[in-house]
């Protein structure tokens, strides 16, 4: 992370989706996919959010969520509110280890991530999937659309892992935007400790399930609303091979 003083405030927990390893070869496409923490006003347009920016953001958080100090996409971004219920979120509920939490998330938000699908798959440009952390919520939207793209089942673990490193900036971050403190990974409800991390262990039970239902992942989706042409949309646009069709036509028109 660059200086905050040098380069101003905004999301520590943003990353590209590009690059990760496919199930029969290649590697996903950079400049579609990505995933973050939250911005909030004052945050200033670095990294990624400059160089790139995303022409759809798809924010997984609650209403109460989006109101505390609501950031301003620049008009030809276009926003999704795609709200988690709070009792299904991990911040929800306590007592329970994120294991069990990611699988009750899981099923009662599947409608949900299947409707993800024709918004990543119809998309002009990248993609920005975010909630609060952007570990939890976008954790398994994340998960359930690489998969769904054919990335190796343990680079979706490796993925999700890579935010825990990141948890502390997140705290400072929460602090700084004068959230209660580092209260909760995923809102602004007070959760255990325990919570405030991204094990492998977490995530992995999700990543199974996905993998071993009839079908795969794609089947999943569509057995929960998504259409088979956006889900085929989607795979193509996140293996690049949108990009590389309209190269090779440019190319065969001189």
């Amino acid at each position: 992370m660059q200086d905050e003083e040098q380069s101003g405030p905004g999301p520590v927990n943003l990353r590209d989706l590009g690059g990760l390893p496919l199930t029969d070869g290649g590697r996903t496409a950079a400049g579609v996919l990505y995933r973050g923490d939250a911005c909030y006003t004052g945050d200033v347009a670095r990294g990624l959010l400059a160089d790139r920016p995303p022409t759809t953001v798809v924010d997984l958080r609650s209403d109460a969520e989006r109101g505390h100090r609501a950031y301003t996409w620049p008009d030809g971004t276009r926003v999704h509110q795609l709200s988690l219920h709070a009792d299904a979120a991990p911040g929800g509920r306590t007592g329970l280890g994120l294991a069990e939490l990611y699988g009750r998330v899981f099923d009662v938000a599947a409608p949900l991530f299947a409707g993800l699908v024709p918004v990543v798959a119809r998309a002009a440009g990248p993609v920005l999937v975010h909630c609060t952390a952007g570990k939890d919520r976008t954790g398994l939207a994340v998960a359930v659309l690489l998969l769904a793209a054919g990335v190796e089942p343990q680079a979706v673990v490796d993925d999700y892992v890579a935010t825990d490193t990141n948890m502390p900036l997140l705290y400072r971050r929460w602090e700084a935007v004068g959230l209660r403190g580092a209260s909760s990974s995923d809102g602004d409800r007070a959760v255990p400790p325990d919570l405030f991390r991204a094990p492998a262990e977490a995530i992995t039970p999700i990543v199974e399930r996905l993998v071993a239902h009839p079908g795969g992942p794609e089947a999943w989706l569509i057995g929960h609303g998504a259409r088979e042409d956006d889900v085929r949309r989607w795979c193509s646009r996140a293996r690049g091979e949108a990009a590389a069709a309209y190269r090779d036509r440019k190319a065969q028109t001189g």
